[in-house]
């Protein structure tokens, strides 16, 4: 049997003040690893995954799998989030209606306009971990009060009209028409 033991840091919270206990992570990466394909396949090694306390949680492996840190750790497409267990036990076939995490921003879906916008704030009660930032992990610390992100339609006029400052990936087919043009810098 290969046994991890994970233990959360003081003072999670969520966005609504409750705290982040083992149950939410536990129930949060059932749900996970119904939908992700890493997550299937650490689930179908998994004996048993239990919250120990209110802190502390249990990952028995009935199999080796070398990607655990990796697939809990992952930043993209199907990232285990964690949420309350009680929105982490909706069938995982059945969206999630209610955006509430524990992280350093908060969604304000009161601003959501589909398909065009997503406002976040400051999360004030948030607690970064004591250690520099590294990539994807290590404390993360908050500089800005609101993030906006918003969907451009064009992105390749907006940009040259100045309505943006910044593409971040911009396809290859548009590097000679930017070339040409002196209002648009690389960086």
């Amino acid at each position: 049997m290969h046994n991890s033991t994970f233990r959360l840091r003081p003072g999670l919270t969520f966005h609504d003040g409750t705290p982040v206990t083992a149950e939410d992570t536990v129930a949060s990466l059932r749900r996970w690893g119904q939908k992700d394909v890493l997550g299937k396949q650490l689930m179908r090694a998994t004996a048993h995954l239990t919250a120990v306390d209110d802190k502390t949680l249990r990952l028995d492996l009935k199999e080796p799998f070398a990607l655990v840190l990796e697939a809990l750790a992952k930043p993209s497409s199907h990232v285990p989030f964690i949420m309350p267990a009680r929105l982490a036990r909706t069938p995982a076939d059945v969206q999630i209606t209610e955006v509430i995490g524990s992280g350093p921003f908060q969604f304000v879906p009161e601003a959501w306009q589909p398909e065009h916008r997503v406002v976040y704030v400051r999360n004030p009660a948030y607690v970064p971990r004591a250690e520099p930032a590294s990539g994807g992990a290590g404390g993360k610390q908050v500089y800005v009060e609101r993030v906006e992100w918003l969907r451009l339609p064009d992105p390749a006029a907006a940009l040259e009209a100045g309505d943006v400052d910044y593409w971040e990936q911009p396809p290859v087919d548009f590097a000679s028409q930017f070339e040409k043009r002196s209002s648009v810098a690389e960086r």
